[in-house]
């Protein structure tokens, strides 16, 4: 498990976090989503990160 920054979230976490604001906010956007990447100073954890999160984007569509 990576733990990224302060907030001790894994990789997972992103895909959860992804998750649940799309499911929370589909009534008041039709299902438009902006997302946008932030940095990060591990790599690794930053690919794995970025991957949950586009699986869910993906699960959503």
């Amino acid at each position: 498990m990576i733990l990224l920054a302060q907030f001790q979230l894994s990789s997972k976490d992103f895909y959860e976090i992804t998750k649940r604001t799309l499911n929370a906010t589909k009534k008041f956007t039709q299902g438009k989503v902006v997302s946008i990447l932030e940095g990060g100073y591990d790599l690794n954890a930053l690919a794995n990160s970025a991957n949950e999160h586009v699986n869910a984007l993906i699960e959503f569509n």
